[in-house]
């Protein structure tokens, strides 16, 4: 658990990670490409990102930031030994796949 910042019109890293999360919105708008879907969030909705999905999240705003409650299990995952976490930069989905195309993961 831990509250995360996106400054007006940035955006995450392409990214996956075997740990499942849940993003509670705090304030701001903005939307999230997750694999094939883009979903479009805003203060007091919730992202949910399924385990090893690539997903960027992007603030819209031109003027305000995006600030989000995390919520994961990677904790947990990494004192078993089992999580993992690739990043492709800041990328489209696409990309990301033929970067990592043939990844046993």
């Amino acid at each position: 658990l831990f509250r995360q910042t996106l400054p007006p019109g940035s955006s995450s890293d392409m990214q996956r990670h075997h740990h499942e999360t849940v993003h509670f919105v705090i304030s701001g708008e903005g939307r999230s490409d997750i694999e094939d879907e883009t979903v479009t969030w805003r203060t007091g909705g919730f992202v949910y990102t399924p385990p090893w999905t690539w997903h960027r999240h992007y603030n819209t705003s031109d003027a305000d930031p995006v600030e989000f409650l995390t919520i994961e299990n990677s904790r947990l995952l990494g004192a078993l030994g089992v999580n993992r976490r690739q990043s492709a930069g800041l990328v489209t989905v696409a990309q990301a796949r033929e970067m990592f195309q043939g990844d046993p993961s």
